[in-house]
C-alpha cells in the first residue's frame, strides 16, 4: 500500500481547522489509493498535491494565532490608509522610490527580454534535441560546410534504423527568388523543403493544413507576407508565380503563423521541394533520430562513406541542430542570424549590475526615509507599538510600493517595448505575460530586500535614544555612501565601456581597407538566368537583354565601371589550395571568384604580373590572382610559371598572374588572410557599378529606368558598398546602443539616490551648518564642506571602476585584429561628466541649507 506525501499532510495540520483535518485526510488517502491504480506513482503524487492546494479555502482554514491577527479586514484598512497618508506625506520620496522601481524594472525586463529570446532559441521545437544537420569537411584544415551529404557521399539514409525523418531544404534569399501576384513582383525569403518539414519543425499553421507540402502545386505562405501581398483580402486559393532558377505556378494553400524571434530560421513562404526537377541551390540535409539513438555512434557508422567518394580525406559529422545558432560552426544562409557568446554574456553582467542598481537605489532612498523617522518610530515603541506591528506597517508600505511601481511599470514598457526594439535593431517579441512575470519577481525582490534591512535597522533603535537623537547615524550614513558607492561605479564602468566601444566602431567604419569603398552600387539585375537544358528559349531571351543592359552602361557618362560578381565583405569561402611541387599538404585558403573588370571598380593595386584581361584570359582558363598574404603563405619569390592546385576536383592546376596588394575583405576584427581570385563570369551574378562622386542618386534613377525597361513587374533593389559596410558592424554598432542607454539608466538611478540622500543628510546636519555659520563659516565653506562630502564618494567609484573597466575592456579589443589603443582622456571625461551631474544633483539641497539663517536652524529638531 503506498504511502501519500508527508508534506501536503503536515501542511493540512497547521492550516485546516480541527474539525474538518481528520474528514479530509481520510478522503485524501482514499483519492490517492485510486490514483496510484490508475497512474504512476510520480503522476498521483503530483495530483494528490493539486488536490491538497485546492482545500485551502478560507471556511476551511484556521484563524492565526497572535496578538495581530493577519486575516483582519479593519487591520489592513487601517495600515493601508497610513502606508496611503505617508507616501502623499513625503512626496519627494515617494516619486524617487517609485521612479527607481519603474526606471530599473523597466530597463532590467529590456534585457532580460533580449537574454531569454537568446536562451530559447529555436527551443520552441519539440523536436529541437533530436533534429542534426549535415556537415563535412573536405580535409583536416578545411572549413566546415553544410551541405547535401546524400549527393556528396551517396548516403543512402533509409539504411539506419536511427533515422526517423529525412529532410533536404534549399533557401533562397531575396533578390534571388521573385514571388510574383497579380503582376507584382515582392522580394521575400524563400524555403524550399522535402514533405517533413513539419515533421522535424513546429511552426503552426494558423489555416490550412501542413500535409499542404505534398501537394507540388501548394504553397504556404506567413500571415505578416499575405498582409505585405494581398493586404486584408483572404489569401487562400491565390495563384501566384515563383521564379528564380526555376519557373512555377502555385496556388497558396496555407497560412502560417509569423516566424517567432527565437527561431534562427525565418522564411516568408515555402515551396515544396518536389515541384520541380531541379533547384541549383544546394540544399542543406537535416534528419530527425529517433528518441534515444545515439548520434557519435551514428556518425562513426556513415564515416567510412568518404573512401567511396572523391574526397577521401573528408570527415562526415552530423551535428545538433540546437547548437548552430549558439556555436556558428559555419555560416549558410539558412540560418537567417547567429548568436555572440561574448554579447550574450556582457548582457547578462549588464542586467545583474542594473538590477544591483536598482536595489541599492531603492533600499538607499527607503533608508534615507527611516532615518528621518526614528524619533516618531520612538514615539510608537512607547506607546506600546511592538518591534512586528512596526515591521507589518512596512510590509503593507512596501506592499503599495509592489502595486503602484509593478502597475506603472507594465503599462510602461508594453507602450515602449516594440519602439525600443526597433531603435536598438532587435528582434524580439514582446511577451506581455513574461514582463508581467519578471517585473513582479524584480520589483518584489527589491521590496523584499528593503523590508529585511529595515527590520534589522528597526530592531536596533532604542525607543530612549530615537527619541533623544542619539541613534547612530554615522553608521547608517556610511552605509548610505558605500551603497551609493557601488551604485556610481557600475554606472561609470557601463558609460566608459560603451564610450571605448563606441571609439572602436567608429574606428572600422573609418578605416582605409586598401580598396576603393566609394561611389559603387551593387544591384541584382537578372535574377537566374536558366541554362539551355532548362530553357533555351528563356536563355536566349535574358542573354539579349543581357548584351542590352551592358551596352547602355557603357554609354552611360556618370558610370566610370562595372562588373559582375559580389562587394568584397565577407564574400570570400574556403577552398583547400597547394604550391604545385610542394611537399606541403593542402590549406584552406579564402577563395574569392572575380572577372576582368573587378580591379577597376574597387581600384586592386598590383605589386607583380597582371590582372584578368577579356582578351587575354576567359572564365574557362585555369587562372588565378593571388594577395601579398597568399604569396608569402605559398612561399613564393616570383610569379613566373607558378602553379597552385586545389583538390576539389582532377587536375585543377591554376597558374598564378598577379598578386594584388593586401586588402581587408572581412570584418576588422580578423588580420588579412590569404586570398585567392580565380576568374569566374556569368552573367547573372549581380552588377556592381562605380559611378562619378555625387553621381549617386541619378545613377540609381538610371538603374531603375533600365531595370523597368526589361522588367516592367519588378522592382531594382540596390545597394552601396557604405550601406554594406555599415551592415557589416550593424551588432556592433546596437550592441554599443544597448550598452550606452542602459549606462544612463544606470547614472540616472544613481542620481536620484544621491538626490534623496543628499536631501536627508543635509537635513540631518542644519544645526551643525548653523553653528559653522555662528563661528564665522561663509556660504562658500558650508558648501565646498558638504560637496566634498558628496564628491568624494564618485572619486572612489571612479578609482574602483577605471581598473575594472580597463582589464574587460582590453580582454574585448583582444579579439580584434585592427583595435585602437584605450585612452586616458576617454576615462578622465567620463569621470568628469558624472561628478559634474552628481554635483548638479546635490547644488540645490546645499545651497538651500547654507544660506539658511542660523537662528531657524539653532532651532531645528
Amino acid at each position: 500500500m503506498n504511502n501519500p506525501p508527508k508534506i501536503p499532510l503536515k501542511l493540512m495540520q497547521y492550516f485546516l481547522r480541527p474539525e474538518y483535518l481528520e474528514e479530509v485526510q481520510g478522503d485524501l488517502h482514499e483519492v490517492y489509493d485510486e490514483l496510484c491504480e490508475q497512474h504512476s506513482i510520480a503522476k498521483a503524487k503530483r495530483i494528490y498535491w493539486k488536490e491538497a492546494i485546492k482545500l485551502c479555502r478560507p471556511a476551511l482554514v484556521k484563524k492565526l494565532s497572535g496578538s495581530i491577527k493577519l486575516n483582519s479586514y479593519g487591520m489592513f484598512n487601517l495600515l493601508f490608509k497610513i502606508s496611503i497618508r505617508n507616501l502623499l506625506k513625503s512626496r519627494m520620496v515617494s516619486i524617487m522610490s517609485i521612479l527607481t522601481l519603474v526606471v530599473g524594472a523597466v530597463s532590467f525586463q529590456l534585457i532580460f527580454s533580449w537574454i531569454h529570446n537568446e536562451e530559447s532559441m529555436d527551443e520552441f521545437h519539440e523536436n529541437d534535441e533530436r533534429i542534426f544537420i549535415g556537415t563535412t569537411r573536405f580535409t583536416s584544415n578545411a572549413d566546415l560546410i553544410a551541405g547535401h551529404l546524400q549527393r556528396m557521399y551517396n548516403l543512402d539514409y533509409s539504411e539506419y534504423p536511427e533515422i526517423e525523418k529525412v529532410m533536404s531544404i534549399h533557401n533562397y534569399q531575396p533578390g534571388e527568388i521573385q514571388f510574383i501576384s497579380g503582376g507584382k513582383s515582392f522580394e521575400g525569403t524563400a524555403l524550399i523543403p522535402d514533405s517533413t518539414f513539419f515533421d522535424l519543425f513546429d511552426f503552426p499553421l494558423l489555416f490550412g493544413n501542413k500535409e499542404a507540402l505534398s501537394d507540388p502545386t501548394s504553397i504556404l505562405v506567413t500571415e505578416k507576407y499575405a498582409r505585405r501581398v494581398w493586404g486584408d483580402e483572404n489569401p487562400i486559393g491565390k495563384q501566384v508565380q515563383i521564379k528564380c532558377d526555376q519557373d512555377g505556378n502555385y496556388q497558396v494553400a496555407g497560412i502560417l503563423k509569423d516566424v517567432p524571434s527565437n527561431s534562427s530560421i525565418y522564411f516568408d513562404y515555402l515551396i515544396p521541394r518536389h515541384s520541380q526537377r531541379f533547384w541549383r541551390r544546394m540544399p542543406q540535409d537535416l534528419i530527425l533520430l529517433t528518441k534515444g539513438a545515439d548520434i557519435k555512434g551514428f556518425n562513426a557508422k556513415i564515416q567510412p562513406l568518404v573512401e567511396e567518394s572523391r574526397f577521401k580525406e573528408s570527415t562526415i559529422t552530423f551535428l545538433p541542430f540546437s547548437r548552430i545558432y549558439k556555436d556558428q560552426p559555419f555560416n549558410i544562409s539558412l540560418f537567417s542570424k547567429y548568436g555572440n557568446k561574448t554579447n550574450f554574456q556582457v548582457m547578462q553582467i549588464v542586467a545583474v549590475a542594473l538590477l544591483l542598481i536598482m536595489i541599492f537605489g531603492f533600499t538607499n532612498i527607503q533608508s534615507t526615509s527611516l532615518m528621518s523617522m526614528t524619533k516618531k518610530l520612538g514615539i510608537k515603541r512607547v506607546i506600546g507599538a511592538q518591534k512586528r506591528e512596526l515591521i507589518l506597517e512596512i510590509m503593507v508600505n512596501m506592499l503599495l510600493y509592489f502595486l503602484l511601481a509593478v502597475s506603472i511599470s507594465f503599462i510602461c514598457i508594453q507602450q515602449i517595448f516594440d519602439n525600443y526594439t526597433s531603435q536598438m535593431g532587435l528582434n524580439i517579441d514582446n511577451d506581455p505575460l513574461l514582463n508581467l512575470t519578471m517585473i513582479s519577481i524584480v520589483i518584489g525582490l527589491c521590496c523584499l530586500v528593503t523590508i529585511l534591512l529595515q527590520f534589522h535597522r528597526i530592531g536596533g533603535i532604542n525607543a530612549l535614544q530615537a527619541l533623544s537623537h542619539k541613534v547612530n547615524f554615522f553608521k547608517a550614513s556610511s552605509r548610505q555612501k558605500l551603497a551609493t558607492a557601488l551604485q556610481y561605479t557600475i554606472a561609470i564602468s557601463i558609460l566608459i565601456a560603451s564610450s571605448l566601444i563606441y571609439l572602436q566602431v567608429r574606428f572600422m567604419l573609418n578605416k582605409e581597407t586598401g580598396l576603393n569603398q566609394q561611389n559603387i552600387v551593387q544591384t541584382d539585375f537578372f535574377g537566374i538566368i536558366p541554362s539551355a537544358g532548362q530553357d533555351s528559349l528563356e536563355r536566349v531571351r535574358l542573354m539579349n537583354q543581357h548584351s542590352y543592359v551592358m551596352d547602355n552602361l557603357k554609354q552611360n557618362r556618370d558610370i566610370v565601371a562595372f562588373s559582375h560578381g559580389q562587394i568584397p565583405l565577407d564574400y570570400a569561402y574556403g577552398n583547400s589550395w597547394r604550391k604545385i611541387g610542394s611537399s606541403d599538404d593542402f590549406l584552406t585558403i579564402k577563395t574569392m571568384t572575380v572577372d576582368p573588370a573587378y580591379q577597376e571598380v574597387f581600384d586592386l593595386e598590383l605589386v607583380h604580373g597582371r590582372f584578368f584581361n577579356d582578351s587575354l584570359d576567359n572564365s574557362g582558363d585555369l587562372k588565378v590572382v593571388i594577395n601579398e598574404a597568399a604569396m608569402n603563405q605559398f612561399g613564393i619569390q616570383g610569379i613566373n610559371e607558378v602553379k597552385i592546385e586545389s583538390n576539389t576536383g582532377a587536375n585543377r592546376k591554376y597558374t598564378v598572374i598577379g598578386v594584388v596588394k593586401n586588402f581587408h575583405y572581412e570584418h576588422l576584427s580578423q588580420a588579412i588572410k590569404p586570398l585567392v581570385m580565380p576568374y569566374f563570369y556569368y552573367p547573372d551574378r549581380d552588377l556592381l557599378i562605380r559611378h562619378l562622386p555625387r553621381k549617386k542618386e541619378e545613377t540609381i534613377t538610371y538603374l531603375k529606368e533600365l531595370y523597368q525597361e526589361i522588367n516592367s513587374s519588378g522592382f531594382l533593389v540596390a545597394t552601396t558598398f557604405e550601406d554594406r559596410v555599415a551592415e557589416q558592424y550593424m551588432m556592433e554598432k546596437n550592441t554599443n546602443k544597448i550598452y550606452l542607454s542602459f549606462g544612463i539608466v544606470a547614472l540616472i538611478l544613481s542620481c536620484i539616490s544621491m538626490f534623496t540622500f543628499t536631501f536627508h543628510e543635509t537635513k540631518r546636519r542644519t544645526k551643525e551648518i548653523g553653528i559653522r555659520k555662528v563661528n564665522g563659516a561663509t556660504i562658500n565653506n558650508i558648501f565646498k564642506l558638504l560637496s566634498r562630502s558628496f564628491l568624494s564618494t564618485i572619486g572612489i567609484a571612479f578609482v574602483i571602476s577605471c581598473p575594472i573597466v580597463w582589464y574587460f575592456i582590453n580582454e574585448w579589443l583582444g579579439n580584434f585584429a585592427n583595435r585602437i589603443n584605450i585612452e586616458w582622456w576617454v576615462f578622465v571625461g567620463v569621470g568628469l561628466l558624472v561628478a559634474f551631474l552628481a554635483l548638479t544633483v546635490i547644488t540645490w539641497h546645499v545651497l538651500k541649507v547654507a544660506r539658511l539663517n542660523p537662528v531657524e536652524t539653532l532651532r531645528d529638531e
